[in-house]
């Protein structure tokens, strides 16, 4: 089989491609490319013509953790079961976000970042690099206080055993963190009718996301855990991303 270089026409079209990219990078506005850039931004353009929707725009995000555990455990049999405490310690978290915004096919264009519709749902890319998300994130999972666990008493104890209890516990917590950031996601596009409304002030609402009113509007259950993250000046004047 013999292989031939691309032909002069080729080369030429992909050069065209790379600047073209380039240039619709450089014509994006700072904040835009920073929140594509932390919150790892992919688009989706469809027809309204072919797909109709209530809702001109919708962003998904994926959030992924890991962590390290090292961890210590017992057990006592008794007549209800096999009763286990672990002691345990979370570090090394590391987390990846991804969202995908998708919108009419009609803003597939360079200049779309002044239409009110791509504004709304880089609101909610926003919301997921908020830096008290991190903090809510990281404060629970290194707070996981001794796990107790009751189980049949045939049930073996050992290291996997342990392992499946912890990452149970843990996807608990960052799971509350999960529902509540889609609470405040669902909770902006009531308060904006899905962005066809201005907030009257866009700074208050959105500096009071994630504070302890706003956690117990949406019975968040490990609240009582995190009230002393909550109280601290880290916390309180995280520099919020929000424009």
């Amino acid at each position: 089989m013999v292989f031939r270089p691309a032909s002069h026409p080729i080369h030429v079209a992909m050069v065209a491609w790379i600047l073209s990219n380039q240039a619709a990078l450089a014509e994006t506005p700072e904040y835009f490319r920073r929140l594509i850039d932390e919150a790892g931004v992919s688009f989706a353009f469809y027809d309204p013509v072919q797909e109709p929707r209530v809702h001109r725009g919708y962003t998904a995000f994926r959030l992924d953790m890991s962590y390290e555990a090292s961890f210590q455990f017992r057990w006592e049999d008794g007549a209800a079961g096999r009763n286990v405490t672990i002691q345990t310690h979370i570090g090394n978290i590391r987390y990846s976000l991804s969202n995908r915004v998708e919108l009419p096919q009609y803003l597939d264009k360079n200049d779309r970042w002044n239409d009110s519709l791509v504004r709304h749902e880089f609101d909610h890319v926003a919301m997921t690099v908020d830096p008290r998300v991190r903090m809510l994130f990281e404060h629970l999972c290194r707070k996981v206080a001794p796990i107790s666990r009751r189980l049949p008493l045939a049930s073996p104890i050992n290291d996997a055993v342990v392992k499946a209890i912890i990452r149970e516990e843990v996807e608990r917590r960052c799971n509350a963190v999960i529902d509540l950031l889609i609470a405040n996601e669902h909770a902006l596009d009531v308060a904006t009718g899905h962005g066809s409304r201005q907030l009257a002030d866009r700074a208050a609402y959105f500096r009071a996301l994630l504070l302890e009113p706003n956690l117990q509007q949406h019975n968040f259950p490990y609240l009582v855990e995190v009230n002393d993250l909550l109280q601290t000046k880290a916390y309180q004047e995280a520099p919020l991303p929000y424009q």
